[in-house]
């Protein structure tokens, strides 16, 4: 909840104001000052629980997130809503057109090859004890240390897909 939020919530039954003063005194609609008061024990009730999941060290994730949003739709009533994971990943930024144009340089590259003979390679870390780095919080988090258990993974096959099992060196 915003600060325009909790103050309204403040003065919600300071019968002195109406909601288009309100609306007007925080520069927004008189809708919007309608619906934040007409749903406040809901969004008290929000916020009570991320309050309650940050006091217990729990990391909140995109997935979790996705989860209570789908409560909260169906809770308000909401038509024709997708828990997207779009804010809690990665952005893609490549444009198709330049995603054409390498792909199209690539196949001109590797024409005088033979897909046998073409190799893909990539290697990554995987920490099996480590928790998710991300989650939501109203300040820093701190006092958990991190486990460093990790493998390094190394994926290599050529184009065609038969030559090489993947390897895995710790």
């Amino acid at each position: 909840m915003s600060d325009n939020d909790n103050e309204i919530i403040s003065i919600k039954y300071n019968p002195n104001f109406t909601q288009q003063e309100l609306a007007n005194k925080f520069v927004i609609g008189q809708s919007t000052v309608a619906d934040i008061l007409a749903q406040l024990l809901y969004w008290l009730g929000l916020k009570k629980w991320f309050d309650l999941a940050l006091e217990n060290h729990l990391t909140i994730t995109g997935l979790i997130l996705q989860e209570k949003a789908k409560q909260v739709v169906a809770a308000l009533n909401i038509q024709n809503f997708a828990a997207s994971d779009t804010h809690c990943s990665e952005a893609t930024s490549a444009l198709i057109e330049r995603l054409l144009e390498f792909h199209l340089s690539l196949q001109i590259e590797t024409s005088n090859y033979d897909p046998i003979d073409i190799y893909n390679y990539d290697k990554t870390a995987l920490y099996w004890l480590l928790e998710l780095s991300k989650s939501l919080t109203h300040g820093s988090i701190s006092g958990i240390k991190k486990p460093k258990n990790q493998v390094t993974i190394i994926l290599t096959c050529n184009a065609v897909g038969d030559k090489l099992l993947p390897f895995f060196y710790s």
